[in-house]
């Protein structure tokens, strides 16, 4: 309980120096102008504590803000029925950490330019790929989208 209570002290300081990191960023960004934005997407989840390649995108996009390029972030909000990185390996049908996740997703970027995506279920490609063998699946297309090189890698 005492160890619990200390990780959650320490956590609730470090995400208090994000966000004064994070007001200072957004204090000496100034977007240039005609300068296009660059697009993150962090693909890894924050279960515990930030990552390693959390801080790297972080940093990354604070050092391209501060140079003057606008970047935008497109976070996950619940936004999987199934999250690749968030899996248990153990029991594949439990439902991913989402909101331990982000929670820390939305304490991380204070101050910045965010669009999350929720799942909305596709019912008519859930209909279609149920019926396809693997060699199918590893082939499939939806509106000329690779779906199937795309996704079944992760799986």
């Amino acid at each position: 309980m005492r160890n619990k209570l200390h990780r959650e002290f320490l956590e609730r300081q470090h995400y208090q120096r994000l966000k004064r990191l994070a007001a200072d960023i957004k204090k000496h960004s100034h977007p240039a102008d005609e300068v296009r934005p660059v697009i993150f997407f962090k693909a890894s989840t924050d279960t515990l504590y930030m990552s390693l390649n959390s801080a790297f995108h972080l940093i990354s996009a604070w050092a391209l803000r501060l140079q003057g390029v606008p970047v935008i972030h497109f976070t996950c909000q619940s936004g999987m029925s199934r999250c690749v990185l968030g899996t248990n390996r153990e029991d594949l049908s439990t439902l991913p950490p989402c909101d331990a996740c982000t929670a820390r997703i939305s304490r991380q970027y204070h101050g910045a330019e965010v669009y999350s995506f929720r799942y909305q279920e596709a019912s008519e490609i859930k209909t279609t790929v149920q019926e396809l063998d693997l060699d199918s699946l590893m082939t499939f297309e939806y509106q000329s989208l690779p779906l199937g090189k795309l996704v079944l890698p992760s799986m």
